[in-house]
């Protein structure tokens, strides 16, 4: 089986991961829940993607904008990676299609909307596929108090419930206040205590450290202005391209 390091050469062209990249990809691939938090920009999708790639099932990334899934998927098929997802643009024929090359094992990502999760079609294939990680991508968006919150990221812990085997599970956000935190241990800790899988927190070494225990994603004022430009572009695109 290849390296991480050999994976992430091989596929995306790197000689070496980023600062705090190499730490989340080692917590997946020891076996930890792990959560990364990274300002944007900063490489969080290879952290979950180089270990998806390594670990012997199907890792689910749970995304809530179809615009950044056709983006992901597209960028990875072009660097050799089978990936695929399923959404509310395909067509029940593209979804079932999708979805029987994922079981024959023909994928290794498959990124899907939080809606999708809780379907009979998709729970069925779920429980018939062996699942080595589910991703949450923009993990924010499980947080109640948060600006982005989406209610269907709040079944993420009833479908994991539903597997006949608890997968591995890793979420990414570059905006994480305290209570967001709290809601994403909540999420991810329901079937596995959390003391047989610490969650890893990992900001970027390019982004100077909050003074413990804040969890801010900014510290100063230049981050604040760029996060919160990035925050009012999700704003700005997600009711038009979720799902």
């Amino acid at each position: 089986m290849p390296t991480a390091q050999e994976i992430l050469k091989q596929y995306f062209g790197y000689d070496s991961f980023r600062p705090g990249q190499d730490e989340l990809v080692q917590a997946i691939l020891s076996g930890r829940d792990t959560l990364g938090i990274m300002p944007t920009g900063a490489g969080k999708s290879i952290c979950y993607q180089v270990p998806a790639l390594a670990l012997p099932g199907l890792t689910l990334v749970i995304s809530p904008l179809i615009s950044l899934m056709k983006d992901q998927v597209g960028a990875l098929n072009e660097a050799g990676v089978p990936a695929a997802c399923i959404n509310s643009a395909l067509s029940f024929e593209e979804m079932r299609d999708a979805l029987y090359f994922a079981g024959r094992g023909e994928y290794k990502l498959l990124y899907v909307a939080p809606e999708r999760l809780t379907a009979p079609f998709f729970l069925d294939f779920a429980r018939r596929v062996p699942i080595s990680m589910v991703t949450v991508d923009e993990a924010h968006c499980i947080s109640q108090w948060g600006q982005d919150f989406r209610p269907s990221y709040l079944k993420i812990r009833d479908f994991l419930a539903a597997l006949p085997q608890r997968p591995l599970v890793s979420a990414f956000t570059a905006t994480a206040p305290t209570s967001s935190v709290r809601s994403i241990s909540r999420t991810r800790s329901s079937s596995r205590p959390a003391s047989t899988a610490p969650i890893c927190t990992s900001r970027s070494k390019n982004r100077p450290p909050s003074p413990p225990p804040c969890l801010r994603t900014c510290s100063s004022g230049a981050t604040r202005a760029a996060s919160s430009t990035a925050r009012r572009a999700r704003r700005s695109r997600r009711c038009a391209t979720c799902c």
